[in-house]
């Protein structure tokens, strides 16, 4: 009996734990719709329902995904803002872009951008649209890669302080052609500190628990 109480309590402590860490992106799939109805992806931000919006057209897993149409909005995005401050900790912000053959995407700034028409990074607080860390350019107008679902992942070792409300964004910057993001994260990794904090709480529970 104690036993299993050990654990049920070890398991509560680990899922209290891990709230810290894991996936902070909320409606990483796109798949909640959002007070503007269907075209609207529920906490994140479209530049405009004309040229971004939730869509079922294409989706890496689930049936939504974000698509983002070039030729209307010189910088058409989707971004969602993290109240988190998250300063010293390892930060990934990760997902996957696809660029349909049949739509290809045509670079607003290809001089820019090495030929490239989406942009993503993370972001420093409004007002500003500095990137944390990098920020990474794909979808080649010449080479794509097309019609597959592109991984982009941007890795921050230690994130910088004073960055509540920064910002994950998804950009097309497009003339032509249509772009798709899916399964988004932004993951903070647990440092070993955080695992030992783990440990110890799961030995003083069983400690009192046997005592």
């Amino acid at each position: 009996m104690k036993k299993i109480i050990t654990v049920t309590m070890s398991l509560i402590v680990f899922l209290c734990v891990s709230q810290a860490f894991g996936n902070i992106c909320s409606n990483a799939g796109f798949e909640i719709e959002g007070t503007g109805g269907p075209a609207d992806a529920l906490d994140w931000v479209e530049e405009s329902t004309s040229s971004t919006a939730r869509t079922s057209s294409a989706a890496r897993s689930g049936s939504w995904s974000a698509s983002i149409v070039g030729g209307i909005t010189e910088w058409a995005y989707v971004k969602q803002y993290f109240p988190q401050e998250l300063a010293g900790q390892p930060v990934v912000f990760s997902g996957y872009v696809m660029c349909p053959s049949s739509d290809p995407a045509v670079p607003w700034h290809g001089d820019w951008f090495a030929g490239n028409s989406v942009v993503v990074k993370l972001e420093q607080p409004d007002p500003s649209t500095s990137f944390i860390g990098e920020e990474k350019t794909l979808i080649h107008e010449s080479t794509g890669p097309y019609d597959t679902w592109v991984q982009f992942a941007i890795t921050n070792s230690s994130f910088p302080a004073g960055m509540s409300n920064f910002k994950a964004v998804c950009l097309g910057v497009m003339t032509g052609g249509t772009v798709y993001f899916d399964d988004i994260s932004v993951v903070v990794i647990p440092e070993p500190v955080a695992i030992g904090a783990f440990l110890g709480l799961v030995f003083l529970l069983r400690k009192r628990i046997f005592a």
